[in-house]
């Protein structure tokens, strides 16, 4: 059997990568699998997930623990992932933990998400968005991460090469923080809604503008694949001037990937700077413990729940505020 937790903390997008490598996997290896803790599911209202395979009673005090293999990039400051081939063959009674988003996970292929995943029918009537291109803007905790959140001109560069696509394209945004969306980008309308809406509209959309957010790639993926679809070069360190994938994993295809000058980057191109990015990747140190990795800084003096509190007041007096 192989057993998976979604953990506090994690967003749409992480939870539902972990699921479809957990039953990827499972499947693979002819195992039984169980999610645990099904009730820290985000996207229970609309998503339907099939729990476990089995109702066999279990004891995890005899399964072995799997972590997925990590980096520490030390320049750009950021956990690295790359697909860890070992996960294919891990043995049975085992748990399995990490990002886990690679499409190499997948098998046969990545059309495998629309076995595991179903959309709850009651959500399935179509949104009309002909000629309209959604934007999936985030903000929120993106913004106290000043390398994490992308540039004003990614999302300016980016409708200009959709419009180079269809010249009719009208532009709207989905965001987790409207305020920070509304100050960035004023002239474009903004769907209000929940995180069911922001899915449903993605999943619909022909046309999408990403951020380097996981939570984009499965109404992005699932169901009839979109027109086009642009998303930042890099993923999570966009432009880095090590010219870097953060993290190689999150390279995903049929998306068109561009860079800090505006332009949409060509196979080749992309080819490169992957194989470049594995190859400086393939030799440091597997990540066992990061207890070291902690820098001292003066934050970290002020609890937790001070911290949280400042940054909700800082973000709603300027919601442009990046930490």
């Amino acid at each position: 059997m192989l057993v998976l937790e979604f953990k506090d903390g994690q967003g749409l997008g992480n939870q539902l990568w972990n699921y479809v490598a957990l039953r990827s996997i499972a499947k693979k290896n002819n195992y039984d699998f169980r999610l645990i803790n099904f009730d820290n599911f985000l996207g229970k209202d609309f998503i339907s997930l099939e729990i476990e395979s089995t109702k066999n009673k279990i004891d995890l005090r005899k399964f072995n623990l799997y972590k997925e293999k990590k980096y520490f990039d030390q320049e750009l400051n950021c956990f690295i992932h790359l697909y860890d081939d070992n996960i294919q063959r891990l043995p049975s009674n085992t748990i399995l933990e990490g990002v886990l988003q690679s499409e190499k996970y997948l098998n046969p292929d990545r059309s495998v998400i629309n076995e595991f995943i179903k959309i709850k029918e009651k959500f399935l009537s179509p949104i009309c968005l002909k000629n309209i291109c959604i934007l999936n803007v985030r903000g929120g905790e993106y913004k106290s991460h000043r390398n994490l959140i992308l540039p004003k001109k990614y999302w300016i560069d980016a409708i200009k090469n959709m419009l180079c696509f269809n010249r009719k394209l009208t532009f709207k945004i989905v965001t987790d923080d409207y305020k920070y969306a509304s100050k960035l980008l004023p002239e474009y309308e903004i769907i209000e809604g929940d995180i069911k809406s922001d899915f449903m509209h993605l999943y619909f959309s022909q046309y999408s503008i990403l951020s380097n957010s996981s939570f984009a790639y499965f109404p992005t993926k699932l169901g009839a694949a979109p027109l086009k679809v642009i998303a930042p070069n890099h993923w999570a360190r966009f432009g880095n001037k090590h010219n870097r994938w953060v993290s190689p994993c999150n390279q995903y295809s049929d998306w068109l990937w561009q860079n800090t000058e505006g332009r949409i980057l060509n196979k080749e191109e992309i080819d490169y700077s992957l194989s470049i990015s594995k190859k400086i990747y393939s030799e440091y140190n597997i990540l066992i413990s990061e207890n070291k990795l902690k820098k001292f800084n003066l934050k970290d003096l002020l609890p937790e729940k001070l911290k949280k509190f400042l940054k909700r007041k800082l973000s709603n007096i300027f919601p442009l505020f990046i930490g």
